[in-house]
């Protein structure tokens, strides 16, 4: 199996118009027209876009990994309230905010 290597973030979302526009700075690599429910995936080239398309494709599956883990730890209290523990945690849950639209 090779490595895709997706385009790196943080990738953004704008709302500037009828339709969805992620960025990854300046970089337009996905829009979704919301009324065809259609999806366009960009990249730098086609590996790139391929990769784009594959971490796409797994973000529910990667969301709700994230969110059954950090409730899992939390349940255990196994984070801190300061150090790198308390830092992962955050992490995570902004994470969940970005992916959930909160």
């Amino acid at each position: 199996m090779s490595i895709r290597l997706h385009t790196p973030g943080p990738w953004t979302v704008d709302y500037s118009d009828d339709n969805l526009h992620i960025y990854a700075g300046d970089l337009l690599i996905g829009e979704v027209n919301g009324s065809t429910e259609h999806i366009e995936v960009r990249g730098l080239d086609a590996e790139a876009t391929e990769a784009n398309a594959w971490l796409i494709a797994a973000a529910p599956d990667l969301l709700a990994a994230l969110e059954r883990t950090l409730a899992r730890v939390e349940t255990l209290n196994l984070f801190t309230e300061r150090g790198e523990e308390a830092k992962v945690a955050e992490q995570a849950r902004a994470a969940i905010g970005k992916a959930t639209g909160r």
